[in-house]
């Protein structure tokens, strides 16, 4: 590692594929012209991630400042000298974190491995799993055979690889699928037998990968008080990507029913920038209308310059990606906190709640935005500002809506009635009520299921455009006619059928149809 002008601020560390961290270094000092520090570390053949921090936000860019005119850099070789990884942003300039993965060969003819199991991960909204997972041959020949025994947890089982990985390569490999229970499932997987021979470096052979299999979705009401002391009972998911301090139940008063919450221990949690959340099922709201969700929390600021939050985020696609509909934290004026700053480790009395008369009262959230879908996610998410901080809890988390009882309106406009061959009109959905399932047709044998979806027709006429919107209730149908004009023609004529560069200048007539 060479260090630019400000190497206090900069640390590393290598972990394996299990977060583990093998060796560290930094900080280090900080030195006019930077420093250059190197560090010999003995990895077994395998694939691992490098690490760098920079605690002020600016990589090691130094030279940007005038105070300094140096920029760091980093390389990881192997004994032969042969670079693995090196910097991969341009000056350095990586901000507070960049990871560079990289891979040890071994010297050995037969070392396959698994470096990491891709799928499935977190939650999945299917009981049907198809395991994918990375093979890296680590040695010196190439593997065109070999056995993957797995488990899903319901037995181990045996699929046969056959084809081709050179040395130093990698390739993706899909397992047969399995069909499963809901619950928390655990898949495990052993590479052996390369091209029928023993792998001489077992070390890397097994994986394992946590998930969480949804293959109900969950109907409201929605109630959590966190008496039955387990995340479990209502199928939470957590997401822990430090592997470190988590969400967690403990014994608290002030809250009704019963004496427990979730905590987040901000006091103790000094990673910066870290996030921990748990997460609901998936919930069935295809039929329901005005949805919200009211919880109680108890929070206090450890000083005034703690900047530890809450956020919230929803899911439609099973926990793939998330929507964020709001964040919570205290500013000065009452705007999270329910209790005076302090820098003692909080725990809540009766009066410390959003029920109280100090700061923050209790939220009620409107969730009436994913009406009519079936499959919804709501994620609570602490937000780490690594700064000293106080603890956060949450109790009696509640999820309401009303049963649709009739079914939607359907209505559109269209951006244009009118347009040439080859334009695209817009349709924007107006309709009003529950909407659970658009269906459009445009006239010309084409059809949409988006809710506002465009569309270009291919030929002139006067198509009739219909959307049926329906939910649980039933079904509306509205339609509406554009019209798709030909696309003109100019012909021009000219009173000379031939002209000279040199002569003078003359008229030409177009005559435009269409």
């Amino acid at each position: 590692v060479v260090t630019d002008c400000y190497g206090s601020e900069v640390t590393w560390d290598v972990t394996d594929p299990n977060g583990n961290i093998l060796t560290q270094g930094g900080p280090y000092n900080d030195v006019a012209g930077g420093e250059t520090h190197t560090k010999d570390v003995c990895l077994q053949a395998g694939c691992y991630d490098f690490t760098i921090n920079d605690s002020y936000g600016d990589g090691m860019y130094g030279s940007q400042w005038n105070s300094c005119s140096v920029d760091g850099s980093y390389s990881i070789t192997d004994a032969n000298g042969n670079v693995l990884g090196s910097t991969i942003a341009a000056n350095a300039d990586y901000g507070n974190q960049e990871v560079n993965n990289f891979c040890v060969i071994s010297n050995l003819t037969y070392d396959i491995g698994i470096t990491q199991i891709l799928n499935p991960s977190g939650p999945t909204c299917s009981a049907s799993v198809t395991g994918e997972l990375e093979l890296f041959n680590y040695g010196s020949q190439a593997i065109t055979s070999l056995d993957l025994i797995y488990d899903y947890g319901a037995g181990a089982q045996t699929y046969t690889y056959n084809g081709n990985i050179a040395p130093g390569t990698s390739e993706t490999v899909m397992l047969p699928a399995a069909t499963l229970s809901g619950g928390a499932a655990t898949l495990t997987v052993t590479a052996s037998n390369p091209n029928g021979n023993v792998d001489q470096n077992p070390s890397n052979d097994s994986q394992n990968q946590d998930f969480y299999v949804y293959d109900t979705y969950t109907n409201l009401p929605f109630t959590e008080d966190f008496e039955s002391n387990s995340f479990a009972t209502n199928d939470w998911y957590l997401t822990n990507g430090d592997n470190d301090i988590t969400w967690e139940i403990v014994s608290v008063v002030g809250t009704t029913p019963g004496s427990n919450a979730a905590k987040i221990d901000f006091y103790n949690y000094s990673n910066g920038g870290e996030r921990d959340g748990f997460q609901t099922p998936p919930l069935d709201l295809s039929s329901q209308t005005n949805i919200q969700m009211t919880f109680e929390h108890a929070f206090r600021r450890y000083d005034q310059q703690s900047r530890d939050s809450l956020a919230l985020l929803v899911s439609t696609d099973c926990g793939q990606t998330f929507t964020h509909i709001g964040s919570y934290a205290e500013d000065g004026s009452g705007t999270f906190a329910t209790a005076y700053t302090s820098t003692v480790p909080f725990v809540p009395t009766a009066a410390d709640w959003c029920m109280g008369s100090v700061g923050a009262n209790c939220f009620t959230i409107d969730l009436n935005a994913f009406a009519g879908i079936a499959g919804v996610i709501i994620r609570f998410e602490s937000v780490n500002n690594g700064i000293a901080g106080n603890n956060l809890f949450i109790d009696n988390i509640n999820i309401t809506g009303s049963q649709v009882s009739a079914p939607p309106t359907a209505s559109f406009t269209p951006s244009a009635t009118s347009v040439c061959v080859g334009q695209s009109i817009q349709f924007n959905n107006t309709s009003t009520g529950v909407v659970s399932q658009s269906q459009w047709d445009f006239g010309d044998g084409n059809s949409s299921s988006n809710a506002s979806p465009s569309h270009q027709y291919t030929a002139a006429g006067t198509y009739n455009v219909t959307l049926t919107a329906s939910n649980i209730a039933g079904n509306d149908t509205y339609s509406q006619t554009v019209t798709v004009n030909a696309l003109p023609t100019v012909s021009a004529t000219s009173p000379y059928p031939e002209v000279c560069s040199v002569d003078g200048s003359f008229s030409l007539t177009g005559t435009p149809s269409g």
